[in-house]
């Protein structure tokens, strides 16, 4: 076999966490200090493995009959044999064991995009907030124009977004060495100008065609929104597993729409998160076909007639306790 060899200690992620170089066979692995790897686990025998030769040239790891033994994939085993890619656990400790032979994967493409990183997203994402939070602020506006009020509605949504990414930013570097301030600011400022040309649209094309649907479930969108805004922020924290964040982050959002439609279907009896339509334009817009007269009288009493049959099953119980008394 190829010398030397390493003894890796990984995370329960799949990362590692130490690599010790050993030169040959058989590599003495316990938590005594006669071993040719030492490890700090109490659940660790004094002489809990070794890794060897096994008879048919391979390397094999084998159980020195510790107390906790070698498991690998939740099963306990006497004697494992090792291909570079198997991870056993000893105590609470996975170990790998690779020659130095090993084939590594290919080099992975550097997908962090490191131009856009510093005083570019940031001022990016400050100047997307500083024009949303204005354009609101005008909209929202029946007064004249005050400068005072156009300044503090700024300054307290872009406070709230650098506080949020100043989260983020120091996780960022708990985890991934360097903060990444500016693109976390970037990223919050793009999910704050998406939900809200999302609400801009729904509303518009929701009268235009009477699709009530877009201003019924228009919180679904936005939890979608939100999860995939905590993907991208811990994506940029680590580039690794991806898929899998997205996968949770997806699941998440479910069943966040999923609570909400309960919620609304206990509250209300309906899983829309409003009745009617309460966004009204300029009646030129609705380009829609009017219901005719008729449509709109025999809509009109199927819903006295339900209503009238609810509110029969309230009143009857309570007259009958009347009754009793």
């Amino acid at each position: 076999m190829s010398a030397p060899f390493f003894v890796e200690i990984m995370s329960r992620n799949g990362e590692v966490e130490q690599r010790f170089r050993v030169e040959q066979l058989p590599i003495r692995l316990g938590r005594a200090y006669d071993n040719d790897v030492i490890l700090d686990d109490e659940h660790v025998a004094a002489r809990h493995a070794v890794v060897e030769e096994n008879a048919d040239g391979n390397m094999q790891i084998r159980d020195l009959d510790s107390r906790n033994g070698i498991r690998y994939q939740g099963r306990r085993q006497a004697h494992i044999e090792l291909t570079g890619h198997t991870v056993v656990r000893l105590g609470q400790t996975h170990v790998r064991v690779r020659r130095s032979s090993f084939e590594v994967e290919p080099e992975a493409i550097d997908t962090s995009n490191y131009q856009w990183e510093g005083w570019r997203p940031a001022l990016a994402g400050a100047a997307m907030i500083i024009a949303l939070t204005w354009t609101n602020t005008w909209l929202s506006q029946t007064e004249g124009f005050n400068l005072v009020v156009y300044l503090q509605a700024v300054i307290s949504v872009l406070l709230a977004a650098i506080l949020w990414s100043g989260i983020w930013a120091a996780a960022n570097r708990l985890f991934g060495r360097t903060p990444r301030f500016g693109r976390h600011l970037f990223i919050v400022a793009s999910a704050m100008t998406g939900l809200q040309v999302w609400n801009a649209l729904a509303t518009f094309l929701g009268f235009m065609f009477s699709w009530e649907w877009f201003s019924r479930y228009g919180s679904h969108v936005e939890i979608l929104g939100l999860s995939i805004a905590i993907y991208l922020h811990l994506s940029t924290i680590k580039r690794r597993y991806t898929r899998r964040l997205l996968m949770v982050c997806l699941f998440c959002s479910a069943l966040g729409s999923g609570l909400i439609l309960m919620t609304h279907q206990r509250n209300s009896g309906s899983f829309a998160d409003e009745v009617y339509m309460g966004d009204l334009l300029a009646p030129g817009l609705h380009v829609a076909q009017d219901e005719d007269v008729e449509h709109f009288t025999q809509a009109a009493d199927r819903l006295k007639a339900q209503v009238d049959k609810d509110r029969s099953k309230v009143i009857a119980p309570a007259e009958m306790e009347s009754d009793d008394n």
